[in-house]
């Protein structure tokens, strides 16, 4: 069944927002009327997401961000605040991949820049957003974005997507009390981003930390 929300008067964010699974997400938002901050590094993938929420009738603001960067990070966070007012939910799904290849043949050059990006940079995400929610009226809510791929020929992408999970499930715990009590959730998207659009199948409850769906589930999760 699918379930519409209305999220109208409410302010996303959504890293990786570019292309693949980060787009159909902010889609998802803006259909249910939320406004969102798109943030990525490639500019004609955000021109093309933004171009897209604004044929559909929605309000999108475009940050070119590295999520490798703590300046960065917070000017997002800043510049969200200032366009909408306030930070009401977060999808954080910027990542990379690597080659398929034994674990034993994993360079570190790669290492660091695949947990660099997808595990270090979801967490200095999660912690500026949490900050900012934290001074806000009504707390918020964060989604960090796992993956069920990577379990075979990609360790540095495994082990970054397993921090993820990790992280998340202790920062569900740090600040459920803070008033954010759905502040995160762990959306586990193990498919490409052309086929993560299928009806959610299964979902978490309590705690909501854990689940599989798709970029419609990311947006249900996120306010």
């Amino acid at each position: 069944m699918s379930v519409t929300y209305d999220f109208h008067g409410k302010t996303a964010v959504v890293t990786g927002a570019a292309s693949g699974i980060g787009r159909a997400t902010a889609l998802a938002f803006a259909r249910s009327r939320a406004r969102i901050a798109l943030a990525d590094l490639p500019v004609d993938g955000l021109r093309e997401t933004a171009r897209l929420i604004d044929a559909a009738g929605g309000e999108a603001l475009t940050l070119t961000c590295d999520v490798t960067r703590e300046d960065d990070i917070q000017a997002a966070v800043d510049r969200t605040v200032e366009r909408f007012g306030r930070l009401d939910a977060a999808f954080n799904n910027a990542g990379v991949e690597q080659p398929v290849q034994p674990a034993a043949d994993t360079a570190k050059d790669d290492w660091d820049r695949i947990l660099g990006v997808s595990l270090t940079g979801a967490v200095l995400c999660t912690r500026a957003q949490i900050q900012q929610m934290l001074q806000q009226d009504g707390g918020g809510a964060v989604v960090n974005v796992s993956s069920g791929a990577g379990v075979k020929g990609q360790a540095a992408y495994a082990a970054a997507k397993d921090g993820i999970s990790g992280f998340t499930r202790s920062a569900a715990l740090d600040h459920a009390a803070q008033g954010i009590p759905r502040a995160f959730s762990s959306c586990f998207c193990g498919t490409s981003a052309s086929t993560c659009q299928e009806p959610l199948t299964q979902r978490s409850t309590t705690p909501r930390t854990r689940g599989y769906g798709s970029p419609q589930m990311g947006s249900e999760l996120g306010v």
